[in-house]
């Protein structure tokens, strides 16, 4: 659920950024603004298309992480009705149950890589954002 959510809130931020930064470019096209307000807007769409790019990397990341854990949700559950056919018959399917428990394993690492790569990257976009208010800050 916690990755579902960190996905959702990535995605959503995309999209607010997004249409800031189409704000700003019809900004820029329609001419009607200041020279400071020109700088202030390229150095804010700058800061915007980092960002952006940032927040799709964390998002494909997210993404991975999620296909990874549903996986491994999958490999469980397949694995649940061998057990129980094992029990009930008294065939052996040890082989097929462990592999697909290991398999299971190997996704649940690799999707918890994944996120943890994306919290690595999570405070970077927030950086930039800050950047664009101590550059404003700055200008009389």
């Amino acid at each position: 659920m916690i990755i579902q959510t960190r996905y959702a809130r990535v995605v959503d931020r995309i999209r607010i950024i997004n249409a800031e930064r189409l704000e700003l470019v019809k900004a820029l096209a329609m001419n009607d603004i200041s020279d400071i307000e020109t700088v202030w807007n390229e150095n804010r769409m700058e800061d915007l298309e980092s960002q952006i790019s940032i927040l799709l990397r964390r998002g494909k990341l997210l993404k991975n992480a999620l296909q990874f854990m549903f996986l491994s949700v999958f490999t469980s559950i397949i694995s649940s009705p061998l057990l129980f056919i094992q029990y009930m018959v008294g065939t052996s399917m040890t082989l097929p149950i462990i592999a697909l428990f290991s398999v299971g394993m190997v996704l649940i690492f690799m999707g918890s890589i994944c996120t943890l790569k994306e919290m690595g990257k999570s405070f970077v976009a927030a950086v930039l954002d800050t950047k664009t208010l101590e550059r404003r800050k700055g200008q009389p």
